[in-house]
């Protein structure tokens, strides 16, 4: 089962929060199980005006962890258009574009599962 999806092209924004083995599954032999989420809009907004007031350059190797990660959270959505000469109103809509041809959308999940054997 293929939970965190990744490309040599582009940073992959998930993460792993919880794995959990179950020995049994209570009724129909699921063993393995996640749920995705994708950031929600607000959350996404805040990044982008930090990141418009920052020039929206990468940060330096030295930059707290945060940054880094919030340049990249954008930076693997935006790709190319991230722009500091752009609003940050602008990005969020492109963002929301790209989720929408992607079949999703700002704080939208997904539940997966695996049967036994597939995990």
């Amino acid at each position: 089962v293929e939970l965190l999806p990744t490309s040599c092209m582009r940073a992959c924004t998930a993460t792993v929060i919880e794995l959990v083995w179950r020995e049994r599954a209570p009724c129909d032999d699921e063993l393995c199980e996640a749920t995705i989420q994708i950031v929600d809009r607000l959350h996404f907004e805040s990044d982008v005006k930090e990141l418009i007031e920052a020039g929206c350059k990468e940060p330096a190797s030295g930059a707290p962890p945060e940054v880094h990660e919030r340049y990249s959270r954008v930076k693997s959505v935006l790709g190319d258009d991230l722009d500091a000469s752009k609003s940050a109103q602008d990005l969020v809509t492109a963002a929301a574009s790209q989720l929408q041809a992607l079949g999703t959308s700002f704080g939208a999940s997904k539940k997966i599962t695996a049967p036994s054997g597939q995990a």
